[in-house]
């Protein structure tokens, strides 16, 4: 088997560069290209097969047999090495081959499978819907064909699920997105709403610091006018209590000119009384004197112990 594989891969080379330098015909490059991957494709060498097919699209890109015989190549080689880039070409050839039923349901076929394969929803439907056209186009021309019309019926029902789920997909979307520009423009008028507090403190603030300053002013000036009145009430009390002091020492000095005038007018009267009394003592003493002399000579005892034991 390899060396078939082996010798298919020199032929189809050298078919090639027999064709690039004219040794060999268009047309003998693409029946031997049919040839031998005719005959690589019934061996399941699908591989080999699709290159001998491409050596013939590269003489005659146009050819409509080696352009279908590719596309089968490239779809089965797809199912068999799980291969998503086998469809794409496989849906390139079909569509330059030659109208068939299995060109449109292997071509349909093809584009569903791509759409299952991505996960991009918007990819996904993109290709569901050309998988449709191509059942419906092949529908057109094959009306009695079951296949494509339950293909057509299938892919049409996941396509319809699809877009709803987009559409709800969005609606949330859209949902959140309104709900995210309500909070941004809640947040927004909150914030306006604080900076309008914050203004109105401000303003309140600065509105209580001038009434502060007023009130300091006022209580100043007050302060300063009280300050002025008591230094004028001092000023007038100091007055009356000089005026007082200086009415006190007119009292009292003319208390003391009378009060001298009296202790000179009672020393006067004194020394009249000292007068009187020092010449009532001195009657009195001559009088106890004349009467001394009268008992002496009437009695002529000494005064003994008695009397001055009894004391005078």
């Amino acid at each position: 088997m390899k060396k078939v594989i082996c010798i298919s891969g020199i032929f189809t080379v050298v078919l090639l560069i027999l064709f690039l330098t004219g040794w060999a015909g268009r047309e003998d490059v693409v029946r031997e290209s049919l040839r031998q991957g005719n005959r690589q494709y019934e061996s399941a060498d699908y591989i080999e097969a699709l290159k001998s097919y491409e050596t013939g699209l590269a003489a005659s890109p146009e050819n409509k047999a080696l352009n279908y015989n590719a596309a089968q190549a490239a779809y089965i080689l797809a199912e068999y090495e799980n291969d998503t880039s086998f469809y794409e070409k496989a849906i390139q050839y079909y569509e330059k081959s030659g109208d068939s039923v299995d060109k449109f349901l292997n071509a349909g076929n093809c584009c569903f499978r791509l759409g299952d394969a991505v996960q991009d929803m918007n990819q996904k439907a993109q290709y569901y819907s050309q998988a449709l056209q191509i059942y419906q186009e092949g529908i057109m021309k094959y009306p009695q064909n079951v296949p494509l019309k339950y293909n057509y019926e299938l892919v049409k029902e996941k396509l319809e699920e699809l877009l709803q789920d987009m559409k709800q997909e969005n609606d949330g979307q859209d949902g959140d997105s309104g709900d995210q520009e309500n909070q941004d423009q809640g947040d927004q008028e909150q914030g306006d709403q604080e900076q309008g507090d914050q203004d109105q403190e401000n303003e309140n603030t600065q509105g209580n610091q001038e009434q502060e300053n007023q009130d300091q002013e006022q209580a100043q000036e007050g302060n300063e006018q009280d300050n002025t009145e008591n230094n004028q009430g001092d000023q007038e009390q100091e007055s009356e209590n000089t005026e007082e002091s200086q009415n006190k020492q007119e009292s009292n000095s003319n208390q003391d000119e009378n009060s001298g005038d009296e202790q000179q007018g009672s020393y006067s009267q004194n020394d009249g009384e000292e007068t009187l009394d020092q010449e009532a003592i001195q009657r009195i003493l001559q009088m106890l004197e004349a009467q001394e002399k009268e008992s002496l000579k009437n009695n002529q005892e000494v005064v003994g112990g008695n009397e001055e034991k009894n004391g005078w």
